[in-house]
This record gives structure tokens, C-alpha cells and sequence, in this order.
């Protein structure tokens, strides 16, 4: 998936394509994604996806970083891995497994690194290390995609 295509899915500001942003409460979350039904029928009614950024979550996160991770940059990742979340949601809304979990979340995840990684910028979350040997560097950032996304599906499914 490419960052353009997240970013064309998020859509113009003022179009109406269904999809909101808002800032509040994210279930403890940096961020979160959620679908309602536009509609009087669930199977009929038009989807619209909802993000919301918790911007008090996000402060702590930089209040307690002790790395050289940009808060920009990282910001921008969770609008990176928020919007990859629009493409991979089936047609009732959130995936309904823990595999479905664990493979949106990795998708969700690489998307976040690739800003990391196009930005050379270190990532709190250990998705990329601009320190990284050359040739470690993509074995590296999956490894740390697929750590994260482990660790939030493991979250979302109530697993330790």
C-alpha cells in the first residue's frame, strides 16, 4: 500500500466521503478507528469511518520519550496507520478474528514505518532506527511491525 493511497482514502477537507476526524477520547489509545452506519438498515445503510486522536495519550507519549523521536513524525505515522485502517475493514466493519486483527494491525503498522523510514526518522514504537545497519534495516523494521502488531492485536482480543 502506498502512502498516497492512504492519504487519498482520508479525502479533501469539507468532501463528503464518509470518513470524520475527531480528537478525544481513544480508549487509551494514541488513536482509533470506528465504523457506524449511515442508514436505516445495517445492511444497506452507508459506512462511515470515524479516527480519533487522543491528543492527551499522544502528549504523555512525547512527555515520556527519552529517545530522539520527532513528535511531528510520529504524529503523521499514527495518521498513516489510522488511514491504512480505512482499506482493510471488510464490509461489516472491524475484522472478526484475532488473525483478521493481527494482519490489519501489521498492515497498519508498516504503513507507520514507511513514514519513519521515508523520513529516515527514528520510531518510538521500533518500527525504524536511522542507527540500523543498511543491511538489517528491512529485516529490522518488520520485526518491529510484527512485534507491535502482535502487541495490539493481543490488546484488541484481551490476550497477555
Amino acid at each position: 500500500m502506498k502512502l498516497e493511497g492512504i492519504l487519498a482514502k482520508y479525502g479533501k477537507e469539507g468532501k463528503k466521503n464518509r470518513v470524520f476526524i475527531s480528537f478525544g477520547d481513544a480508549g487509551g489509545s494514541p488513536a482509533q478507528e470506528s465504523t457506524s452506519v449511515l442508514g436505516k438498515f445495517v445492511l444497506f445503510g452507508a459506512r462511515a469511518r470515524t479516527i480519533t486522536f487522543d491528543l492527551g495519550v499522544i502528549d504523555k507519549s512525547i512527555e515520556n520519550r527519552n529517545d530522539d523521536s520527532k513528535p511531528s513524525i510520529e504524529f503523521a505515522g499514527l495518521v498513516a496507520h489510522e488511514g491504512s485502517h480505512l482499506f482493510d475493514k471488510n464490509l461489516f466493519g472491524n475484522p472478526v478474528s484475532y488473525a483478521g486483527s493481527l494482519n490489519t494491525e501489521r498492515t497498519a503498522f508498516s504503513a507507520q514505518s514507511l513514514v519513519n523510514k521515508g523520513l529516515n526518522a527514528l520510531s518510538e514504537w521500533g518500527l525504524w532506527n536511522p542507527s540500523w545497519a543498511e543491511a538489517d534495516r528491512d529485516k529490522l523494521r518488520q520485526a518491529g511491525v510484527e512485534h507491535e502488531a502482535k502487541r495490539d492485536a493481543d490488546r484488541i482480543w484481551g490476550k497477555k
